[in-house]
C-alpha cells in the first residue's frame, strides 16, 4: 500500500489528501471485516478463508490497477477499498490462527512468530522497492501488475499445500460436524 501512496501522488498526480483518504477508508473497512472473516473461518476453515483471500487478490489486481491508473481520486480510492479493504480482509482475519495450525504445539508460538516475521521482512518490506524498480523499467505499471499476480499465484499455491481440508472447519475451532451416536 505504501507504494501506491507514492505512485498515486508522484505518477498520477492525485492530491495527497485524496490518496490518504482512500488508504484510510480501505483500512477502516478492512478493520471491520477482519473479525467477520475470523468468525467465518470458524465455519469454513482457516485454509479455505485464506485461500479466498489469495484468489480475491489474484483476480482484483488487474481491475484494481485499471481503476488506479485512471488518475481519478475516487477511482483510486475505490481500488484501494476493493483490493486492500475487501480482498485482503480474509487474510487479516485468519493469518495468526492459520500460521498456528502449521506447527506442532511444542513449537507453535516460535514457529508462527518466526514464520510471520520472515514473511514480513522478506516479502512485505521489499515490495515497495521492488514495485518502484519495476515501474522504473519502462514507466508503466504493467511490470508491477505482473509482479503482484505472481506473488498472488504463489500465495494460492502455498495455501493449497498447507495441511487441512478445504471447506471444513478446523479441528481446533470446535465447530466440527455432529456425528450420529
Amino acid at each position: 500500500m505504501s507504494y501506491l501512496v507514492s505512485y498515486g501522488t508522484a505518477q498520477l498526480k492525485i492530491a495527497r489528501p485524496s490518496v490518504l483518504m482512500g488508504v484510510f477508508v480501505a483500512a477502516v473497512i478492512a478493520t471491520i471485516l477482519y473479525p467477520v472473516f475470523g468468525a467465518l473461518a470458524d465455519r469454513w476453515g482457516r485454509k479455505t478463508t485464506y485461500l479466498l483471500c489469495a484468489v480475491l487478490m489474484l483476480v482484483s489486481i488487474i481491475p484494481g490497477f485499471a481503476l488506479i491508473n485512471t488518475g481519478n481520486a475516487l477511482a483510486f480510492g475505490t481500488a484501494l477499498v476493493l483490493v486492500f479493504g475487501i480482498a485482503m480482509a480474509p487474510a487479516g482475519g485468519v493469518t495468526g490462527s492459520l500460521f498456528s495450525m502449521v506447527f506442532t504445539p511444542e513449537v507453535r508460538y516460535s514457529g508462527a512468530s518466526i514464520g510471520y516475521t520472515i514473511s514480513q521482512v522478506a516479502g512485505a518490506a521489499f515490495a515497495p522497492l521492488i514495485a518502484t524498480a519495476l515501474y522504473a523499467i519502462n514507466g508503466s505499471s504493467g511490470p508491477v501488475v505482473i509482479y503482484l499476480l505472481v506473488v498472488c499465484a504463489i500465495s494460492v499455491a502455498s495455501v493449497l499445500l498447507l495441511p487441512g481440508k478445504l471447506g471444513k472447519a478446523d479441528p481446533l475451532t470446535g465447530l466440527q460436524p455432529a456425528t450420529a451416536a
